[in-house]
């Protein structure tokens, strides 16, 4: 199998880990001569190699920690992993050298887009972290009690029994889906399962409150032909590439609610009229975040560390 570079646990692949894993199999494997660097990946162990050959590779938030190693001269090179994100942290630590700093982009591999029926009932998904403002999604979905022909499936832990503030907010959130009929509660699901559902779901909504740096879940979601409604919180507009239904973000969750309210109801009868046509932007969904794409750019970005 060769060099790992990542030591990835395997027993929950969350987005990071994902990326890691494909950047062993489908990036690493093509350009060998990315293996000849250190690769550090926050918030995992920092072991700077003397040489100064280390690559920082940064999927968190500029707000999880101290991450002002990253003003370290020995650090190389940083890969973030959005401009949004890259913003943040050179607004954060005005040290960080922004010659060294690289943006390349999350990837997926493509969702085969099916024929979808939107003459029944609309299927609404939600399959980013809950405490991500799923709460305000559920607000929205209280205020269209009349719609029948709606359905909202959540993939999410909300069992945690070991963080207390993530607690209060499941058993809020509990309490939520079990006065609502519409809800479905699918619990925490393999990548491979949520996948399989997306290509029977018809709408995504992600009304975010967590500082997001990238958002598979969207581009996924985006992939697979769903009609996607988002704020504009953090990351979200930047990750959309302008193919998906952008608000702006409220700091009040009950005013927010009622603008996606109003967003959900407009999805739906876009859909059930065939006025929404995923067909049309699926190629340059694919085009930007298609691995088969991505691996050109990590080419681009190997060639440039490496010219001697």
């Amino acid at each position: 199998m060769g060099k790992t570079i990542f030591n990835v646990d395997q027993s929950w692949i969350g987005g990071t880990e994902l990326m890691l894993l494909n950047l062993e199999e489908k990036v690493f494997s093509q350009i060998p001569e990315l293996k000849e660097w250190n690769w550090i990946v926050a918030p995992g162990e920092i072991n700077l190699r003397k040489d100064g050959k280390n690559i920082a590779y940064v999927h968190l938030g500029e707000f999880e920690g101290d991450l002002s190693w990253l003003q370290n001269p020995l650090v190389a090179h940083i890969v973030f992993v959005s401009y949004y994100q890259y913003q943040r942290f050179i607004e954060r630590y005005p040290g960080i050298d922004t010659s060294k700093c690289h943006v390349l982009k999350n990837a997926i591999d493509r969702i085969n887009f099916p024929e979808k029926d939107y003459s029944s009932k609309i299927k609404l998904v939600f399959h980013s972290e809950p405490y991500r403002g799923l709460d305000r999604l559920l607000l929205a979905l209280s205020l269209l009690k009349d719609l029948t022909d709606i359905e909202l499936h959540v993939f999410g832990d909300l069992n945690t029994t070991v963080v207390d503030w993530k607690i209060e907010f499941q058993d809020k959130i509990k309490l939520m889906c079990e006065q609502d009929d519409r809800v479905i509660l699918h619990g925490r699901k393999s990548n491979e399962e949520v996948r399989e559902f997306l290509k029977e779901a018809h709408m995504f909504a992600y009304p975010c409150t967590w500082r997001e740096t990238s958002c598979i879940s969207l581009i996924e979601a985006m992939s697979a032909g769903l009609y996607c409604i988002t704020n504009s919180f953090s990351v979200l507009p930047e990750t959309g590439i302008g193919f998906t239904k952008v608000y702006p973000f409220l700091v009040d969750p009950e005013k927010e609610a009622k603008v996606l309210a109003e967003e959900i109801k407009h999805g739906i009868y876009l859909l059930k009229t065939e006025k929404f046509h995923a067909k049309s932007y699926i190629p340059f969904i694919d085009k930007e975040y298609s691995w088969s794409s991505r691996i050109k750019q990590w080419e681009d970005f190997s060639n440039r560390i490496n010219m001697v």
